[in-house]
């Protein structure tokens, strides 16, 4: 059974024991949890122990807000922040994810499938790339590690570009399906993806929704927008709705676009 190193930094021990209490209610992965009151305990213990992802109260009597995502993410950038505050503030919610935050919940609204969901997606322990277990004498192709990619993309010119900055590379090679719409993508989520790029404007959805109703469906595998549009605030929206990255197009390039796919899913290797 899997198991998931979990640092919650929480002052409040009823909120504590709340959230002891929904990770231990989990199917399928055990969750290893250590607790500190204050940023500066956590800190501490974080030199002496190594976790997969952190459960944050932007509340606290040594960090408020914006200061502890800083501090805790200045010490260690590569480690995922879940955020939890019993403030319900969309600016707040704004402000963090623009500094590190990628899943944020307030308390006494938290959904317990939603809080597993995202320390999963987070951690990258829902969907694992496989390592080809290479016999003597293997051949190139088998050493190669397979990526499974759903495009979802209703421009036929744009979808094409995707599979032109994807071509095979040392290492890696990306196998792509396509989706043109909503309803199309989610039939095909039948099958394993490890990473899923999606537009939000599609014939059967647009914006926001369109990243919504994907998520309520697929809550686990990584999403990476893929959008015409430049827009700071929509893409702060995105990535509080569940999106791993927002990129736009005619702004990356196959380099781009292949360390972003990587940088999501090799958190599992």
């Amino acid at each position: 059974m899997d198991s998931i190193r979990v640092l919650v930094i929480e002052d409040s021990p009823g909120d504590a024991r709340m959230v002891g209490h929904v990770l231990g209610s989990a199917r399928g992965v055990v969750f290893e949890i250590r607790y500190a009151r204050d940023l500066g305990s956590g800190l501490e213990l974080l030199k002496r122990e190594s976790v997969d992802v952190v459960l944050l109260d932007l509340q606290l009597p040594d960090a408020w807000e914006l200061d502890g995502v800083r501090r805790l993410n200045t010490a260690y950038p590569d480690l995922p922040i879940v955020a939890l505050t019993g403030l319900d503030m969309p600016q707040t919610i704004r402000d963090t994810i623009k500094i590190g935050v990628r899943d944020y919940f307030v308390k006494g609204r938290i959904d317990s499938e939603a809080l597993i969901a995202a320390i999963l997606r987070q951690t990258a322990r829902a969907h694992r790339i496989a390592r080809a277990g290479t016999p003597a004498g293997g051949t190139k192709r088998d050493q190669e590690q397979r990526i499974q990619v759903l495009v979802v993309e209703d421009n036929p010119g744009d979808y094409a570009l995707v599979r032109h900055m994807l071509a095979p590379r040392k290492g890696f090679r990306f196998d792509l399906v396509l989706a043109t719409k909503l309803s199309d993508a989610i039939e095909k989520l039948r099958e394993r993806f490890d990473v899923i790029l999606l537009d939000l404007g599609l014939p059967d959805s647009k914006d926001i929704h369109t990243l919504q109703r994907l998520r309520a469906k697929e809550p686990y595998t990584p999403v990476l927008i893929i959008t015409g549009i430049e827009d700071r605030d929509k893409a702060v929206e995105a990535l509080a709705n569940g999106a791993q990255d927002y990129l736009v197009k005619g702004h990356i390039d196959g380099r781009l676009l292949s360390r972003a796919i990587l940088r999501h899913v090799k958190r599992a290797v």
